[in-house]
């Protein structure tokens, strides 16, 4: 590499809403299983916009100038003494949440669930809008054959797309109505396509967002234009979904899961809303005997996602919409924010 090459660059959040790109720290090799990318993609995620907009990050603040992203992929450059199962030059995606391995939860293989988790761009540890990271191999995974980085960049979303898929129990022939066609929205709904639904429902306000999902294998249900009760109910001849899964965070959305599930059906929730506690009818609830599944992150998804994309059973197309360079940040979230009906995934390239 050229010492232009060797600079690593790196995208600071100096306050709210404001970014300064200049020259970061370069990242060493610390631990001997750990592996050094060069970054080519890193998607906007909506924690990400939260960070820029308030500079908090839930009960976080974030501690100024930051360097937040998590949705990454790019080039191994350099790898620990112990890796084995990466080499340089190996693209891969990075699993940004890196677990202690050693609590109740992470035992039992529930890593997700790991309150010592260090989380890439999650306030205090420093993100991937960088040109160079530092990250464990083990949750670095090769993308395979012509599968390019900037489709790599997407395996985050995607990862929980099919969690909250496999958190609903979602099968071969189900009916799945996803309430909301953002991109955790379009992953989950690519997600239920190759575990095999047969008829799938997106509801959703944005003509965009809904075109997406009818190229994915939707019907769909715009808001400004039907009752999303009864329009389930006239497309499942008022059986109702077997899975409903719920991507929007949005209030009303949610108690509306409540009248788009079947008897005996699942009601699986990703979206994170603003509001922490949420009105539901409860009653309709108990007689339909309803199980209620929630979604945090993803867990042994990454690999799962990356063999459905390699096998063509995961489409994704549209999905990611827009793309900045790094030197353009400020825009990108700018425009991302501002644009939310045509904006799906919005990302940034190196």
């Amino acid at each position: 590499m050229t010492d232009i090459d060797n600079l690593n660059i790196g995208a600071y959040l100096v306050d709210k809403q404001k970014y300064e790109v200049r020259e970061a720290p370069m990242p060493v090799i610390k631990n001997p299983d750990d592996v050094l990318i060069r970054i080519d993609y890193v998607g906007i995620c909506g924690a990400d916009q939260d960070m820029f907009l308030t500079g908090r990050f839930g009960i976080f603040d974030v501690d100024f100038p930051k360097i937040i992203g998590h949705e990454a992929a790019g080039t191994v450059v350099a790898i620990g003494p112990a890796v084995k199962n990466i080499k340089v030059g190996d693209k891969v995606a990075l699993e940004p949440g890196v677990p202690c391995g050693k609590c109740e939860q992470c035992i039992t293989g529930h890593y997700n669930l790991c309150a010592e988790v260090v989380f890439k761009g999650a306030p205090p540890v420093t993100g991937c809008n960088q040109r160079f990271v530092v990250h464990p191999a083990a949750w670095c995974f090769p993308l395979p054959g012509d599968m390019t980085t900037r489709l790599g960049s997407l395996m985050e979303p995607l990862a929980v797309g099919m969690h909250a898929a496999n958190q609903g129990g979602v099968r071969l022939g189900d009916t799945v109505v996803i309430n909301g066609a953002g991109t955790i929205g379009l992953c989950a709904l690519a997600a239920c396509r190759a575990k095999g639904a047969t008829s799938l429902i997106v509801i959703d306000k944005s003509p965009v967002r809904l075109m997406k999902a009818e190229a994915i294998g939707a019907a769909t249900i715009n808001l400004n234009e039907s009752d999303p009760i009864k329009k389930v109910a006239e497309i499942t001849k008022g059986r109702g979904a077997d899975v409903v899964i719920e991507a929007s965070g949005n209030a009303i959305g949610f108690l509306n899961t409540a009248y788009y599930v079947r008897t005996g059906g699942c009601i699986c929730c990703v979206g994170l809303g603003p509001k922490p506690i949420i009105e539901v009818d409860y009653q309709t609830l108990i007689y339909k005997e309803v199980t209620i599944k929630t979604v945090n992150r993803y867990c042994h998804d990454f690999p799962l996602c990356i063999s459905a994309l390699e096998a063509d059973l995961l489409n994704t197309e549209g999905i990611i919409t827009h793309e900045f360079p790094l030197e353009k940040i400020q825009e990108a979230y700018e425009f991302a924010i501002n644009n939310k009906d045509i904006a799906i995934k919005t990302i940034i390239s190196f």
